[in-house]
C-alpha cells in the first residue's frame, strides 16, 4: 500500500520517544491528533508535543483529554497499548 503523505516525527529520542516541535500562537486537536498517530502507529508508549511560542512555557503538564485549547508549552502523551 502506498500512502501519499507518510508521518515524519520531528525528533525520535531513543527510537523510543516520538517529538513533535511547534512554534504556534495557538494549538489545538490538530497537533494532539498528530502526536497522537505517532503513538498509535509507532507503537510508542510515550510522547510530547512542544510548543515553543506557548504563552506559558515553565510547566510540563500531561495532556488532559477535556481540553480545548493547549495554553501550556510541554505536554506530555501516554499510550495505554
Amino acid at each position: 500500500m502506498r500512502l501519499e503523505k507518510a508521518l515524519r516525527v520531528d525528533l525520535l529520542v531513543e527510537d523510543k520517544i516520538p517529538v513533535e516541535l511547534k512554534a504556534l500562537n495557538f494549538m489545538g486537536l490538530r497537533e494532539v491528533s498528530q502526536i497522537l498517530e505517532y503513538l498509535k502507529f509507532g507503537e510508542f508508549k510515550l510522547g510530547y508535543l512542544i510548543n515553543f511560542k506557548a504563552p506559558d512555557f515553565t510547566v510540563a503538564k500531561d495532556f488532559d483529554y477535556n481540553i480545548d485549547y493547549l495554553d501550556k508549552g510541554i505536554y506530555r502523551f501516554v499510550n495505554r497499548i
